[in-house]
């Protein structure tokens, strides 16, 4: 076990260099690189399909306090729904991963509803959309690392 923590600190401290080398060669920070969730791309993909409407102002009501984070009020907003749109376009989806995720998350279809529609089990239809998610995470680039806890003493100081 303390094997694999150990294999997973270095790997993640050794993509932690890499993403540095590569943001200096390519002329950008490390910081201006985006991430995306799997929640994150199934509340955002909805409104890909519908691209002008998303980006209309939002209702005063919509940034009154409580309601949650309004994604028309951050100046990346635009930005990612361009970049779940490519990676709607752009991932290579396996079976039904792509109809099962539109009609989920898209046409607001229920589980069960899905799963008699296509002739699945409830699980295997959860299964197919985080699947699908993750290979749209995937093409985003992936999950944020992890890295090392700050009290690591492999961290750089600066």
């Amino acid at each position: 076990m303390a094997e694999r923590t150990l294999d997973r600190i270095v790997m993640d401290h050794l993509r932690g260099i890499a993403r540095k080398e590569k943001a200096e060669r390519s002329g950008y920070h490390v910081d201006d690189e985006c991430t995306y969730s799997p929640k994150v791309i199934a509340e955002l993909l909805p409104m890909t399909f519908q691209i002008e409407a998303a980006l209309l102002p939002a209702a005063a009501s919509d940034d009154a306090p409580g309601r949650g984070g309004n994604p028309h009020g951050q100046g990346d907003f635009v930005a990612s729904l361009l970049d779940v749109r490519n990676a709607w376009i752009t991932t290579a989806f396996r079976g039904d991963e792509a109809r099962l995720i539109e009609a989920r998350f898209v046409d607001d279809m229920s589980i069960d509803h899905i799963a008699g529609s296509f002739s699945m089990t409830p699980d295997e239809v959860k299964k197919q959309l985080a699947r699908g998610l993750r290979r749209m995470v995937e093409s985003l680039g992936g999950l944020p690392s992890r890295g090392c806890p700050p009290s690591c003493e492999c961290r750089e100081v600066a």
